[in-house]
Order: structure tokens, then C-alpha cells, then sequence
């Protein structure tokens, strides 16, 4: 964790106010990275939705 709170800028006490242990934080981390590339997917479709034509775009 401490080479973690050193790229990042901050103490490594910082990063265990956010975070229990390094598994929390990559959980975390998975779920948001997770979350975001849902909401991308979504938006896209909502895209691809509003054309006449439903085709992709190659």
C-alpha cells in the first residue's frame, strides 16, 4: 500500500482511511472500473437507439 500512496501523492494512512486492506481497495476498484463500463455500454446503445437505421456502424 505504501508504493501505492506514493504514486498517488499521498500517506499511506491516507489510502486506509478509504480503504480497509489492498483487497478492499482492488475491489473497489473493480466495481468502479465495472460500473463506469456499464454505464458507457448503456450510453452507447442509447445512441445506436435514437438512428432509423439500427445497423452498427462498421
Amino acid at each position: 500500500m505504501s508504493k501505492i500512496a506514493k504514486k498517488a501523492g499521498v500517506s499511506a494512512s491516507t489510502i486506509y482511511v478509504y480503504f480497509e486492506n489492498k483487497e478492499d481497495m482492488l475491489n473497489k476498484l473493480y466495481l468502479s472500473i465495472k460500473k463506469k463500463m456499464s454505464l458507457n455500454e448503456n450510453r452507447s446503445y442509447g445512441f445506436c437507439s435514437k438512428r432509423k437505421n439500427k445497423r452498427a456502424i462498421p
